[in-house]
């Protein structure tokens, strides 16, 4: 069966033979750095925006297997569209496409090697900064659970001592009285027991 390399780039998608040869593409439709890191970032979570989708699609029937480099991504292109896949990296088609994409980027696209470069840079400036900002919101995500965590122990903490001072009251009442904290009156409890263990000089 004939395989289809599926190459994806910031600026278009790609279908290559067997010999890497471009046998099909299609530029983004929305070419703002903005919205590529988007689709890049999107792609790289193993999700499929809509133009991939529809590419594919189009040219599906004439796709035996498609060879992807992205395990997430092939699972997903084979689940959604019922795409026989399979994963390959490092191969030779692939190489010689990232080797080549200056070239073929000029040739298939009309874009210079100088433009190219700039978009590239300018993508990965709005893809670093996505991918930056996402791991501030997952940090600051992990720090308000922490403090969630937290109250929780504290309130757990303060109802247990509570009934401690219930309990430990019906035996020792006058203690409730003398001692304000917490803390203070789990260790009284703790180290010195019963009532009658009680003297001044323990307590101090």
């Amino acid at each position: 069966m004939t395989k289809t390399y599926l190459a994806i780039n910031p600026l278009a998608i790609f279908l290559l033979d067997e010999t890497g040869n471009v046998t099909k593409y299609k530029q983004w439709r929305d070419q703002a750095p903005a919205t590529l890191a988007e689709k890049l970032h999107f792609i790289e979570e193993g999700k499929l925006p809509e133009e991939l989708v529809s590419f594919l699609s189009e040219n599906k029937s004439e796709i035996d297997i498609l060879v992807l480099e992205d395990e997430e991504l092939a699972r997903s292109i084979s689940s959604q569209l019922k795409i026989s896949v399979e994963v390959e990296t490092g191969g030779n088609v692939f190489r010689t496409f990232r080797e080549n994409i200056v070239k073929i980027v000029e040739e298939k696209l009309s874009i210079p090697q100088a433009e190219y470069y700039k978009k590239l840079w300018e993508i990965s400036l709005e893809l670093t900064r996505r991918k930056v900002r996402k791991a501030a919101e997952k940090r600051d995500l992990f720090i308000a659970q922490a403090i969630n965590a937290l109250d929780d122990i504290n309130k757990t903490i303060n109802l247990l001592a509570s009934r401690v001072r219930e309990w430990y009251g019906l035996h020792f009442p006058e203690l409730d009285d003398l001692v304000d904290e917490h803390e203070d009156y789990l260790k009284i409890v703790s180290e010195i027991g019963m009532r009658n263990n009680f003297t001044k000089e323990k307590v101090e």
